[in-house]
């Protein structure tokens, strides 16, 4: 395990592909932007957001705490029950998909003046989303990771081609239905790829008896409402991070909040691809009797290259700016200096997520509850107070700011302490 684990780290491959695949969704997003009127872009961008956030309660827990099974059981040489899991998992998110329909339906029906399209839209891209997170699970929990990121390279360029085709059908519809097309034929593929990958037929996942998978999936993860309540707590905060701005503003005002959104997805695809290079490496190091200081002196390293990377591509962005080279783009998003600098900031703040890592590696996983629901109280608090003042945007990215800077500080104290209290299990007699 270990050996395969290192040898993963050494390989360049995997973090190339998977940042080649980060610059590409970057580049799209900014394309599309400048090439459709902020109403249509918000068309595209919203129900996508709200899919993979409607995602985690689709899952409960089911989908996210998969990973740990699927190592033990590679680590068994059960991989055939790994790849078989999707008979079991599948049904149960489709089952849970349909009555997600029903219920966004209904609330389109009585308190929104939407097409109950879009809400079946959504529906079906929580279940994409659900499925490919599954798949993103079985890849990695079987260590084929150059699988992972062939399969994210795969989805992103599909993306790009599908969006603009369907928008030439549609400017409404037809950029988020080549958006759900690409995602099914990218996840079919790196499904076939993955069994490719183990030399096994379809044939052989169909043998598998039904009990065996569930009795495997069941013992090893715990299909418990404690489970479901305590990655709702830890998982919650980290999706609504992303699609805040959703739930708290109109359509009507989130034209620079459409911008700004795509750079905020710069900085959590930077820090994301640093942290699965770095993030097995740490718990490797930490296994090993590594100090924790010794291992968040690496994620403190590692945060700062992603600052040093998000520098330079927003000192590019604010020079554009600056020298007005693509004026009519922040004009038509109504995006300002000042918002670009706060989110520059807010950017940076990200880097929480290379120290979520760090309490995985550790094995405090209450911690990370702690400090996962110390920051879903922030923004709850930041929410109510914009509810009784009605902040600005740029008024609410400040409090946003504030909210990320007391969580990476929290963060940073949790970590410290448990630090100094730590007991070398391998010197202790």
């Amino acid at each position: 395990m270990k050996s395969n684990l290192q040898s993963l780290i050494t390989s360049h491959s995997y973090t190339i592909i998977m940042a080649f695949g980060a610059v590409i969704t970057t580049i799209k997003l900014i394309l599309f932007a400048s090439y459709v009127v902020p109403e249509d872009f918000n068309a595209y961008v919203i129900p996508l957001s709200l899919g993979a956030y409607l995602d985690f309660f689709l899952s409960l827990g089911l989908v996210e705490s998969t990973t740990k099974l699927f190592s033990r059981l590679h680590e068994e040489k059960n991989d055939l029950i790994v790849i078989g899991s999707y008979r079991y998992i599948l049904p149960i998110l489709l089952k849970r998909a349909i009555l997600l329909c029903g219920l966004i339906a209904i609330y389109i029906t009585f308190f929104k003046n939407s097409s109950i399209f879009w809400g079946l839209l959504i529906g079906v891209i929580a279940m994409i989303m659900a499925a490919s997170t599954l798949l993103a699970s079985m890849q990695r929990g079987t260590m084929k990771t150059n699988v992972l990121a062939s399969t994210s390279l795969l989805r992103a360029i599909m993306s790009v081609f599908a969006i603009f085709v369907g928008y030439s059908f549609s400017p409404n519809y037809g950029p988020i239905i080549g958006e759900i097309v690409s995602q099914t034929l990218s996840l079919l593929i790196g499904f076939a790829l993955l069994v490719k990958s183990h030399d096994m037929s379809h044939q052989e996942l169909f043998t598998i008896p039904m009990s065996r998978v569930s009795k495997s999936i069941r013992q090893g993860h715990g299909l418990k409402l404690s489970l479901f309540i305590a990655y709702l707590i830890v998982s919650t905060p980290l999706y609504l991070d992303r699609y805040y701005f959703e739930l708290i503003y109109p359509i009507s005002e989130l034209a620079p909040y459409s911008l700004c959104a795509i750079l905020l997805s710069a900085s959590y695809l930077v820090f994301n691809t640093l942290y699965q290079r770095s993030g097995p490496l740490m718990i490797i190091k930490y296994k090993s009797g590594t100090s924790p200081f010794a291992v968040m002196g690496m994620a403190v390293k590692t945060a700062l290259a992603g600052t040093l990377c998000l520098t330079v591509f927003f000192g590019i962005v604010i020079l554009i700016y600056v020298f007005g080279w693509a004026e009519s783009l922040f004009t038509k998003y109504l995006v300002s200096l000042d918002m670009l600098l706060l989110v520059f900031l807010i950017s940076i703040f990200n880097c929480t997520a290379i120290f979520e890592g760090v309490f995985l590696s550790f094995d405090q996983e209450k911690a990370f509850m702690q400090s996962s629901f110390f920051y879903f109280t922030c923004l709850l608090m930041l929410g109510g107070i914009n509810f009784l003042f009605s902040f600005s945007l740029l008024e609410f990215l400040t409090g946003y700011l504030v909210v990320k800077t007391a969580h990476l500080l929290y963060m940073l104290k949790i970590l410290v302490s448990y630090a100094k209290n730590y007991v070398n299990p391998q010197v202790v007699t």
